[in-house]
């Protein structure tokens, strides 16, 4: 991977493209197969971080038990190798326990998430062609595809929309039409720029629900729980319904 590609999807996993430097960003990943596995492969790493580090503790105990022995063993062991043994087993297995309950409860709460999301989430309907924001044909066609359910297509052709100045419907269903494909990441980072008033609760909502499906609970429950604070907003019930299952 290039320094150049590692800075881009660095700045992208923090949230820190302009929307301008985040279409770009977008188009690039569409069309760079080698951009996309360089994205994916980052996200395994952070995903697999909590565990490589686990495996380096279980390393440091096998190190220091085995510096704190002598170097042969006797036919009789002696009470302090019996010790020196008993601690570094104890501790060793301690961690295994602990690496093993992480891994049931990761599974868990991966199911959790994932059946949390499946039961909220529905996908945002199309707009009639007929009542789009311009007379252009090709917002027409973007919105063919996305009603029709070729959300890859849809988004493609919303993306080549995204031309500054870029219109707040054209972002909701650009970032509707990635929830719809799979690609949650690219869901947040467009629905977040979302700000016109007829579009911004649903953006929210949405944003919350691709949250929890990219297990970022605290992110989701932060938006849920202001959505739940505005009486006017369209999702407060489903939003409260959401956090009172919220995982424990």
């Amino acid at each position: 991977m290039t320094t150049d590609n590692e800075e881009w999807i660095d700045q992208y996993l923090s949230m820190r493209l302009d929307p301008e430097a985040l279409r770009s960003f977008l188009q690039r990943l569409d069309n760079d197969p080698a951009l996309r596995q360089a994205l994916e492969e980052q996200q395994r790493l952070a995903a697999a971080a909590g565990m490589s580090a686990l495996h380096d503790q279980l390393e440091d105990i096998h190190h220091e038990y085995t510096a704190a022995q002598p170097a042969e063993f006797s036919a009789a062991p002696s009470p302090r190798k019996i010790f020196f043994f008993n601690r570094y087993a104890a501790a060793a297995a301690i961690l295994l326990i602990i690496a093993a309950g992480a891994t049931l409860l990761f599974e868990r709460s991966a199911s959790r998430e994932h059946q949390l999301f499946a039961r909220y989430y529905q996908q945002p309907p199309g707009l009639p062609t007929t009542m789009g924001p311009t007379a252009d044909p090709a917002f027409a066609d973007a919105m063919v595809d996305y009603k029709s359910g070729d959300y890859n297509a849809a988004a493609a052709r919303f993306l080549a929309l995204a031309t500054p100045p870029v219109s707040d419907t054209t972002l909701f269903y650009l970032g509707a039409a990635y929830l719809g494909a799979g690609k949650y990441d690219s869901a947040c980072q467009i629905l977040t720029s979302v700000k016109d008033v007829s579009f911004r609760d649903q953006a929210s909502w949405y944003r919350a629900l691709a949250s929890i499906q990219l297990k970022r609970m605290a992110v989701a429950r932060l938006i849920l729980i202001n959505i739940v604070a505005k009486p006017d907003n369209p999702y407060q019930a489903q939003a409260a319904a959401l956090l009172k299952e919220w995982p424990k």
